[in-house]
């Protein structure tokens, strides 16, 4: 059933663990990009998440939710295509 489903993917969602301690450790340029409206995953985890590595870079797509790339699909793909050298 849908309920059944709903249920099974909350549990792994919100029981999975917290690997903020592996951010520091990667070596990698890291790039958090976030809409300035998500609300389920608001900027302000993502800044905190950013400052956690040097080697990263935060970006806030305006005018965009929590899933950006649809909200404000212009801005995105300028920043993968910078990202990517494309």
């Amino acid at each position: 059933t849908n309920i059944k489903n709903i249920v099974t993917l909350g549990r792994a969602i919100f029981g999975r663990d917290n690997k903020l301690n592996v951010i520091p450790k990667i070596s990698s340029p890291l790039y958090f990009i976030v809409g300035n409206e998500d609300e389920p995953r608001p900027p302000k985890e993502s800044l905190e998440m950013s400052k956690l590595n040097k080697n990263s870079k935060y970006i806030v797509v305006e005018n965009a939710g929590h899933i950006s790339n649809l909200d404000n699909a212009k801005f995105v793909n300028k920043i993968f295509s910078e990202i990517f050298k494309l």
